[in-house]
């Protein structure tokens, strides 16, 4: 159940922030924004499979209190993720226009928005195996409430910030939360 609830979270943070757009700004943000999302999407997808990849040994080698290969599994992992996500973040850094600009010239206008994601995307590579660590290792409910804590700030954040910077405001208030839930997993860890 708290697992569920984590993921509920999850599916809140992926659309406060076009709510608040759709709201504030309209459709038009709404569609410029959504493309830098798409994109980071792509590297959280590297990443979230990589993670599940392991969950099930993160849970043997829990429970089995083999703590020389939990902490193995979860340091090659967390390597592993920051390797692949690299060229993503870099490509994406340096070209963010002309990635863009694959959608249509009109959709460059989100670059801005997509360096704020990629900051936030940063973080979360060099983080790791933090999230499935809580889910597999009995942490899951004090997991459910950093999310529970990140959607707040999300909510916050976005309610200040998108209607005074649009889609950048958006960007920011989610690279924040995806930095802040990090660190919060990561310290708590």
């Amino acid at each position: 159940f708290p697992m569920a609830l984590s993921s509920l979270g999850f599916f809140l943070l992926l659309s406060i922030d076009i709510l608040f757009l759709k709201y504030y700004n309209g459709d038009d943000l709404v569609a410029i924004y959504a493309q830098p999302v798409k994109i980071i999407t792509l590297i959280a997808m590297i990443q979230t499979t990589l993670q599940a990849s392991i969950s099930k040994k993160i849970a043997s080698f829990y429970h089995s209190r083999d703590r020389d290969a939990l902490i193995s599994i979860i340091s090659k992992y967390t390597r592993l993720i920051a390797i692949l996500s690299l060229p993503f973040l870099i490509l994406f850094l340096l070209l963010p226009k002309t990635i863009l600009s694959f959608f249509g010239p009109e959709y460059t206008s989100g670059s801005n928005a997509l360096l704020l994601l990629l900051i936030g995307t940063f973080v979360n590579a060099i983080c790791g195996c933090t999230n499935v660590y809580m889910n597999m290792t009995g942490k899951q409910v004090a997991f459910r409430n950093i999310i529970f804590a990140t959607i707040i700030l999300n909510l916050t954040l976005n309610f200040i910030l998108i209607p005074v910077y649009g889609i950048e405001g958006a960007a920011i208030a989610s690279a924040l939360s995806l930095i802040f839930w990090n660190l919060v997993t990561v310290t708590y860890v």
